[in-house]
């Protein structure tokens, strides 16, 4: 029924408001058959129709427009489309060389990363160069003092070698002065001898004695 559908469409006409259904059915049963109401009502079909129409023919316009061909643009719209369009690949060419700038210093800064720890290596291997170097020298150092203790130790045993044979000579010359001193014992008691009791023996010996002696003891003297 038209009833039903003019329902739907009320509700959904006033659906933001919120109104709810149409509840003055009654009323327009009344109103319907009222002469000022149906003129009213004639009046709004007609406008209706007359708007249905209107919007009809501009459409068809729109579209027999759309059908036409394009009027060629004019000098100057073309020279500011070329204007635009040589911005455009300008802009475009700008954007590749901001990245290939980009690119640049991210490569710049790889290879600058790269140099850094090249340096750091770098130095790592002189310090590890000046501590062997240093090493070296401490180890030289000390086989000097090694070999200078080794030469000291030499010299002392040499040294000590001298002493002992200068000992021993002492201690020779010492058995030598002794020895002499008992032969000189033995001459002076040879020379205090009493000789007239002896034999002429015991005198050919006691002279021979003297004289082994006094050559021994006085070897320089005729």
């Amino acid at each position: 029924m038209w009833m039903d559908v003019a329902d739907e469409f009320y509700l959904g006409d006033n659906k933001n408001e919120k109104l709810g259904p149409f509840v003055l059915k009654n009323v327009w049963k009344v109103c319907c058959e009222v002469p000022k109401w149906k003129t009213y009502n004639e009046e709004l079909k007609n406008a209706r129709k007359r708007k249905s129409y209107h919007l009809e023919e501009d459409r068809e316009n729109i579209e027999s427009e759309e059908e036409m061909p394009k009027r060629p643009i004019g000098q100057k719209t073309a020279k500011k489309a070329a204007l635009a369009a040589k911005g455009k690949s300008k802009a475009m060419e700008d954007d590749g060389k901001s990245k290939e700038s980009t690119i640049n210093v991210e490569k710049l800064d790889k290879f600058s990363k790269i140099q850094e720890e090249a340096n750091a290596n770098r130095m790592k291997v002189l310090e590890l160069q000046q501590k062997l170097s240093s090493d070296k020298i401490e180890t030289t150092r000390l086989a000097h003092l090694t070999a200078q203790e080794n030469r000291e130790s030499k010299k002392l045993e040499m040294e000590g070698r001298m002493l002992e044979m200068e000992s021993k000579k002492i201690e020779m010359e010492g058995k030598k002065l002794e020895k002499e001193s008992k032969m000189m014992d033995a001459y002076n008691n040879l020379i205090s001898q009493d000789t007239s009791s002896m034999t002429d023996d015991e005198k050919a010996e006691r002279v021979a004695a003297m004289k082994c002696l006094r050559k021994m003891l006085f070897p320089t003297v005729i």
